[in-house]
């Protein structure tokens, strides 16, 4: 599956670092079919000084202090990395490409529909103090996105190219973005407190050969 997300160039110059997370598939053990994958992006307020202090979140005293502290035992390089990366702000699940295999569905699967379900998924998981009534499997999102609250025919950077799109931005929290890509669908939910140092632009990561 071709995958949009973001780079050094994609979601906005800032942001570098990368992770992907898979939503679902379908199928079989043997015959699964990925339908979406969102990539978190790492965010740097300044990107030239990786060094500068403007950079780092706002983590609580526990976590600054754990962050802090050497390791309990010894750690490969690639785990210490991702640890290092925790003191940095964290765009989750940003960008989620979904791919529409069986075109029959399709209708069940629109820009609308995948946008206002990645905006839901994000408010559940980010802003659970502020957004989210009850509690595990009972929780519910307060004030939730809705399709009436989409704006249509947005230009959105694709590729180096505006394609037509819907924005949400009404949410007091975040700001989202979806745009359909033929097979596939793109939707970006931002929080909104990052959107200054952001320019929202994206671009399909090339396929990677299996194995």
């Amino acid at each position: 599956m071709r995958l949009v997300g973001c780079s050094s160039t994609v979601i906005a110059a800032p942001v570098t670092s990368r992770q992907l997370q898979t939503q679902g598939s379908t199928g079989d053990q043997q015959h699964a079919v990925l339908e979406s994958a969102a990539l978190s992006c790492t965010l740097w307020r300044n990107p030239t000084d990786h060094d500068d202090p403007a950079n780092l979140a706002d983590l609580s005293d526990g976590a600054r202090i754990a962050l802090n502290s050497d390791p309990a035992g010894p750690l490969p390089d690639w785990l210490l990395r991702l640890r290092e990366r925790l003191r940095y702000p964290l765009l989750w699940e940003a960008v989620r490409t979904t791919h529409i295999s069986d075109h029959s569905l399709a209708g069940w699967h629109t820009p609308a529909s995948e946008l206002v379900d990645h905006t839901n998924y994000i408010l559940t998981n980010t802003f659970r103090d502020t957004r989210n009534s009850g509690w595990g499997p009972h929780s519910t999102v307060r004030d939730p996105a809705t399709e009436n609250a989409l704006t249509l025919d947005v230009p959105i950077r694709v590729d180096g190219r505006d394609v037509q799109g819907l924005r949400l931005d009404g949410d007091p929290d975040v700001v989202g973005l979806a745009a359909s890509l033929g097979d596939r669908i793109l939707t970006a939910v931002l929080a909104r407190e990052h959107k200054p140092f952001l320019r929202l632009a994206f671009a399909t990561r090339p396929d990677r050969a299996p194995g």
